[in-house]
């Protein structure tokens, strides 16, 4: 899997209380419209276009679970909502025409 490297490192700080990572801080990479996540050294898929275009994991191990629900018997986790936070990636890293 090719390596994308971050050109924008965004803080918990920058979010407040939308911030949906378990970490202080996160490195952002643009593929074209993919945003990868980067944390620890390793990449995640930042929105579905870098899930299915790059092959890139979802950001579970560092994805906040803000609570819990049952499910056929299985207690399955709730995540901290991501979508501001994409929103705000893809616009500090949009192109300049």
């Amino acid at each position: 899997m090719a390596r994308h490297e971050p050109t924008l490192k965004i803080a918990r700080s920058e979010l407040g209380d939308a911030w949906p990572f378990t970490v202080k801080r996160v490195g952002i990479a643009r593929v074209g419209e993919a945003l990868v996540i980067t944390s620890g050294g390793k990449q995640y898929a930042g929105n579905g276009t870098a899930r299915g275009q790059l092959g890139l994991p979802t950001p579970d191990p560092i994805w906040s679970i803000v609570g819990r629900y049952e499910f056929e018997g299985k207690r399955l986790p709730i995540r901290a909502d991501v979508g501001l936070f994409i929103a705000y990636a893809l616009s500090r890293t949009m192109r300049k025409t």
